[in-house]
């Protein structure tokens, strides 16, 4: 019994214990993603700082510019039209020339003269267009107060105009009289037809008439009824007569509802310019803004500057073995702050681990560089602090004669140093190599000491032969040395260091290196050595994927 109790003891314990480092993982791995996700926010907010502080002016200066001009450009006006103007006066029956008979005909035929049925009539004369087409250009409107309505058409030419306002005149007229025309026919049928039978009723009675008359019954009743019977078909008959001679006369006197006060239309030229700055202004922003950075685009792709990212970087910058960040304090204090900051740390070892991996020596390194002031000086002490970090016996050589800069480092003089050596196994004497200590145990100096021959860059105050000789007496007594050489397209000296070396760093900086430049140097570096690559140099770290 006791040993069950026991037994489920510790299997609850192993469940607390199992639950707990659960929980742990669990939120350690949060803490992980959190803390993640905060770096690569702050990293991607770094890049848009960046971006904004490097091409901000050129976006605000193109805002400015294409708002300044859209302010400064006027309105443009489109191509003046022509507007041809009929006045067409209504004819009204007499008796009905009233105040409300004019607006109600007025109207009407300002409908008529617009209506689609109208101007359907008009297709044939101008093919290819549609209805739709002619309506934006009649314009009809009744004057007020009068039986006029003022017909309006528009063209691009006078000509134009003109003949779509006299056609549009033209085949509402025709369609009246055509409408017209039927139903005076239509009417003239049917008054015709009770003509003959009203003429047939009124011979009828006028017989009866006469045969009551010869039978002498003019007193009767029946004599009375046929003779009011007669009068009122002849008054049928008259009546009648009447009506077909108006509908004759009205037909062959042709329009009598429309007449034109003037023969020609009046012509009015019409400029027309749609207000459109307000709407340009306030799209001119964003116009700006799309130029600017399409400007920024077309920058990139054209640009001198080094790609630190994508395939571009791949291809121009393959063989990057170390990256080093720009560091602060490098004006004041830059030794301590070198010291502090060990930049070369990280790359001596992977140095240390090629060569090994390799089976290759790694004795003498050459610390080089395409052009002048691009930090080659500090990264060849920053792997001389890294090396003697490691226990290495390390020599530092000052091998740049047109702009030698290592004793300043050290506050150190330079007196004799490497030129002196050289001019002295040249004349064939034995050297005592004037090294000085520096105020790192494992770490001393040769500086470039002086030589009449430095003022030219063309002459190799380092000839290969010399260093050679030079070579064989430093692995004596040193475990590494660490040239700091001239820069290595304009200075003959740097392709003979890197043929004694075991490996030759190219520093390039990051901020003011240019891709041709770089691409050069890579490829001379290529036909010296095998052993070679590039450090980059004054990074900051989140910009290079």
């Amino acid at each position: 019994m006791l040993l069950e109790m026991r037994c489920m003891l510790q299997r609850e314990q192993f469940k607390i214990c199992s639950s707990q480092r659960k929980n742990e993982t669990e939120r350690q791995y949060t803490m992980s993603n959190a803390i993640s996700g905060q770096q690569h926010w702050l990293r991607n907010r770094s890049t848009y700082t960046r971006f904004l502080l490097r091409w901000g002016w050129f976006l605000a200066l193109t805002i400015i510019v294409t708002t300044g001009i859209t302010l400064l450009l006027p309105d443009v006006p489109y191509p003046p039209t022509y507007q041809a103007t009929l006045q067409v006066q209504v004819v009204l029956p007499p008796g009905q020339n009233t105040a409300a008979a004019q607006a109600t005909s007025t109207a009407f035929y300002a409908g008529l003269f617009m209506s689609p049925a109208t101007l359907s009539l008009l297709l044939p004369q101008y093919p290819g267009t549609s209805v739709s087409d002619l309506q934006p250009l009649v314009l009809a409107t009744p004057v007020a107060g009068t039986a006029i309505v003022q017909l309006s058409t528009a063209g691009t030419t006078i000509q134009d105009a003109t003949k779509l306002d006299t056609a549009v005149f033209n085949v509402a007229v025709k369609e009246i009289e055509s409408k017209r025309s039927k139903l005076a026919e239509q009417l003239t049928t049917a008054l015709t037809t009770e003509l003959a039978q009203s003429k047939l009723d009124a011979q009828t009675a006028a017989t009866q008439l006469q045969t009551l008359a010869a039978a002498h019954l003019q007193s009767t009743y029946a004599y009375t009824e046929d003779e009011s019977l007669y009068q009122e078909t002849l008054q049928r008959v008259q009546a009648v007569s009447q009506h077909l001679f108006t509908i004759d006369q009205s037909v062959l006197g042709g329009n009598g509802v429309l007449k034109l006060l003037s023969s020609e239309p009046a012509i009015t030229t019409v400029t027309t310019t749609t207000p459109t700055q307000a709407q340009r202004l306030l799209l001119s922003p964003l116009v700006g803004l799309l130029m600017g950075l399409g400007g920024v685009m077309l920058a990139n792709n054209f640009s001198t500057q080094l790609p630190l990212s994508g395939k571009k970087r791949e291809t121009i910058l393959p063989d990057i073995i170390g990256i080093i960040p720009r560091l602060a304090g490098m004006h004041t204090y830059r030794l301590q702050a070198l010291k502090a900051a060990s930049p070369c740390t990280a790359l001596f070892r992977h140095i240390r681990y090629q060569a090994s991996e390799h089976e290759r020596a790694l004795h003498i390194i050459t610390v080089t560089s395409a052009r002048e002031h691009e930090g080659k000086s500090t990264v060849a002490i920053g792997l001389a602090l890294a090396a003697s970090q490691s226990g290495l016996r390390t020599l530092l050589v000052d091998a740049n004669p047109q702009n030698p800069v290592l004793h300043t480092w050290f506050q150190l003089p330079n007196t004799k140093g490497l030129l002196n050596s050289l001019s002295t196994l040249d004349a064939g004497y034995e050297i005592i190599l004037p090294t000085m200590r520096t105020p790192y145990a494992k770490i001393s100096l040769l500086s470039i000491g002086t030589s009449p021959d430095t003022a030219d860059k063309l002459t190799e105050t380092l000839p290969v032969d010399a260093l050679r000789h030079l070579q064989k007496r430093l692995l004596t007594q040193i475990d590494l040395v660490i040239f700091d050489g001239p820069s290595l397209l304009s200075d003959a000296n740097a392709a003979n260091l890197a043929q004694i070396s075991d490996m030759t760093l190219l520093v390039v900086d990051a901020q003011r290196s240019q891709t041709g430049t770089v691409i050069e140097a890579r490829n001379l570096l290529s036909t010296i050595t095998h052993s070679s690559a590039l450090v980059l140099n004054r990074t900051h770290a989140e910009a290079v994927a």
